[in-house]
């Protein structure tokens, strides 16, 4: 790594943050962001979590649009599930990945990151669910 890559790297981790070498926005309360109108990419809704590293943030839900500013929003069907997964409408953040290229490379980097993460409100197939009442999880 030369001098550049370490400056760059010093300045990205005070300007964003990283999920599965994504480079995400610096979160921001999701009660006081501005949305990127017009914009499409990736979003990540995220919870404060002093087990969680590099960063104290856990990320509850991924999702893709093509425009970001219509979807980020208090009427998202997964709003509630977010809150309850923080535990106050106060402790949600968002951070955002802009990306120019179509839908299906948004889907696809965003089922990606669903399955690497995990996350507690995001809805993932699995086969073995219908056993016990659904399909989803």
């Amino acid at each position: 790594m030369n001098q550049n890559d370490w400056i760059n790297l010093l300045q990205f981790k005070s300007s964003g943050i990283l999920f599965g070498n994504v480079s995400f926005t610096e979160p921001a309360r999701f009660e006081f962001f501005l949305p990127p109108f017009g914009s499409g990419g990736l979003y990540a809704i995220m919870v404060p979590d002093n087990s969680a590293k590099p960063r104290s943030f856990r990320a509850v839900y991924f999702g893709e649009s093509g425009d970001l500013a219509k979807r980020v929003c208090l009427t998202h069907e997964k709003y509630v599930d977010w809150v309850k997964e923080a535990g106050t409408a106060h402790d949600l953040y968002v951070s955002f990945h802009a990306m120019s290229g179509s839908k299906d490379e948004r889907v696809a980097l965003e089922s990606r990151l669903v399955a690497q993460y995990q996350p507690a409100c995001n809805d993932t197939f699995n086969p073995l669910r219908s056993l016990f009442g659904g399909g989803t999880v």
